[in-house]
C-alpha cells in the first residue's frame, strides 16, 4: 500500500508544501512518482522513514543537501531475501561526525552486549564488550579499508536515533 502526501502530512505533521518542495528538489523520492498532473505519487513506509530522518536532520541544523546525502546512504538497507521488510542490517543510530570541514556518517547497531563509547578525551571511539578487560579503540571499515578511532576522531558529533524514528513511523502508519 502506498501513502500520499496528504497521508504523510496528517501522520507526521509535516506541511504538504514542505514535502512537495523536498520531492521537487530530489531530497525525498517517492517509490512511485506521480504519473502526471493531478495524479498522486505514492510513498512506501521506507520513504516515510526517510522523510522523518530528513526532517529531524533539518531540525537539528543540517543543510538540505547534506541531510539528503545522509538519508540516501544510511537510513535503510534492504535484504534481498526479505522482500519489502527492513533488513536487520538497517542501523539503529547514525553517528554524524565533524572534523574541520570534513563530515562523515557512520551507522551504529545496538545488537548484542557490545557498546561503543565516545572518548571525549581523544575525540575518538572505543568498543566495550563484556569479554574485554577494558575498552579498546574502535575500528570500522570506511571506503573499503579499516580505520581506527584515531582516524575517525571528531570535533563534534550528532547521533540520530533511527530506532525511535522507525517507532514514530510505525505508530503513525500501523499498516
Amino acid at each position: 500500500m502506498g501513502y500520499s502526501t496528504i497521508d504523510i502530512e496528517r501522520g507526521l505533521k509535516i506541511s504538504r508544501e514542505r514535502l512537495r518542495e523536498w520531492t521537487a528538489k530530489g531530497f525525498i523520492k517517492p517509490s512511485i512518482p506521480s504519473p502526471g498532473q493531478g495524479r498522486r505519487a505514492e510513498f512506501s513506509r521506507e520513504d516515510i522513514l526517510r522523510v522523518c530522518v530528513f526532517d529531524e536532520l533539518l531540525r537539528i541544523g543540517f543543510k538540505r543537501d547534506m541531510a539528503g546525502q545522509i538519508i540516501q546512504k544510511y537510513t535503510l538497507e534492504k535484504d534481498p531475501h526479505e522482500g519489502e521488510h527492513l533488513s536487520y542490517l538497517a542501523p539503529d543510530f547514525i553517528m554524524i561526525m565533524f572534523r574541520g570541514d570534513e563530515i562523515s556518517a557512520m551507522p551504529l547497531n545496538s545488537m548484542g552486549e557490545d557498546k561503543i563509547i565516545i572518548d571525549c578525551a581523544s575525540g575518538g571511539l572505543k568498543l566495550e564488550s563484556p569479554f574485554m578487560k577494558e575498552p579498546i579503540p574502535f575500528w570500522t571499515e570506511a571506503n573499503g579499508e579499516l580505520k581506527s578511532s584515531a582516524e575517525l576522531s571528531f570535533d563534534h558529533v550528532h547521533i540520530v536515533n533511527l530506532s525511535g524514528i522507525r517507532a514514530r513511523v510505525k505508530a503513525a502508519f500501523p499498516g
